[in-house]
């Protein structure tokens, strides 16, 4: 052993290869376009020219490209062999097909009734990913249309505040949830979409907002014990519990929440105090606060692109439009 090498480089060897291009025996790492999304959205700031949820339709389509829809399916069959509850949610291939107008009639203290005021009536769309011609034979893709009609149920069930902060709520609540009821090797194929979108939000939150770290910080740990203590949140048929007052329908569909109220940035942080060194300093959401003021700048128009357009989570009538056919998170 060369004494000189350092010494956290001893045992490293090199690897010889006749391929032109950059190759790895990870399937995730060769992939150019997932590269290029991971440098840029765990390294950028956030700004009004993208919003947040234009990166996950990105990370969206690349996975298609990665993962293996068919050894999915393979592993769901698998597991429903000895999982009667998957077997049976697989076997009835729920979709659902409430329109805001079906609503109306639910009690505002019911989920169908803070559905329509938190989600409808402030602009955002039911289709998050907008319902099949027909029910899709895949496994997963089921799976993937089930996480996009439940995502903003999960929000409100769990606790997450519908902002860029409260999505990491969900986001951890699966990456836990999904291996408590599921097998390792299926329920690692599911997370791969969940692990991708936290991890840009706490980059990012670090890199750029430290004013919002342990924020960040909480709301990932209330979201794994979301996940670690709730029944298996993806299999939830929200639709069945519309009528519910909000306690009881958590306590019909197993969903544990994580925390009294929303942790939204606008709500958690409004008037919150966080010190450095010796100064305390007020603080509303420090990505928001400095996004508003580089709008309020000479030359800078206010954008309506950012989720935190208005501080009391009041959304604008662009950003509303945008969230249209989007991708959770």
């Amino acid at each position: 052993m060369d004494e000189a090498l350092p010494y956290l480089l001893r045992g490293m060897r090199a690897v010889t290869t006749e391929s032109s291009v950059l190759v790895s025996s990870s399937k995730y790492l060769n992939h150019p376009r997932l590269r290029d999304w991971v440098a840029s959205c765990t390294l950028r700031r956030s700004g009004h020219d993208r919003p947040a949820t234009a990166d996950t339709h990105e990370l969206n389509l690349i996975l298609r490209e990665i993962q293996d829809y068919d050894r999915i399916d393979e592993l769901f069959e698998r597991e429903r062999a000895t999982n009667p509850v998957l077997d049976a949610w697989l076997g009835e291939r729920f979709i659902s097909t409430f329109r805001a107008a079906d609503l109306g009639g639910y009690a505002p203290d019911t989920l169908g009734g803070t559905f329509l005021r938190e989600v409808v009536q402030k602009g955002y769309s039911i289709d998050i990913v907008p319902p099949p011609a027909e029910v899709p034979s895949s496994h997963m893709q089921f799976f993937m249309i089930r996480n996009g009609q439940t995502h903003d149920f999960e929000h409100l069930l769990c606790g997450g505040g519908l902002d860029f902060i409260g999505e990491l709520v969900p986001y951890w609540a699966r990456l836990v949830n999904l291996f408590r009821h599921l097998g390792p090797e299926l329920a690692g194929e599911l997370c791969v979409f969940s692990l991708f979108g936290q991890m840009r939000l706490m980059s990012r939150g670090l890199l750029h907002y430290p004013q919002v770290w342990m924020t960040l910080v909480e709301t990932m740990e209330r979201g794994i014990r979301v996940g670690r203590e709730s029944g298996p949140i993806f299999m939830m048929k929200c639709e069945d519990a519309l009528h519910l007052p909000m306690d009881e329908a958590r306590a019909a569909l197993g969903a544990r929440r994580g925390f009294r109220g929303h942790l939204g940035c606008h709500r958690h942080l409004r008037g919150a105090r966080l010190s450095y060194g010796s100064a305390p300093r007020a603080n509303t959401c420090a990505m928001a606060a400095t996004w508003r003021a580089r709008s309020a700048r000479p030359g800078n128009a206010p954008s309506s692109s950012s989720r935190f357009s208005n501080p009391d989570s009041t959304v604008s009538q662009n950003s509303r439009a945008s969230r249209s056919g989007r991708i959770p998170g």
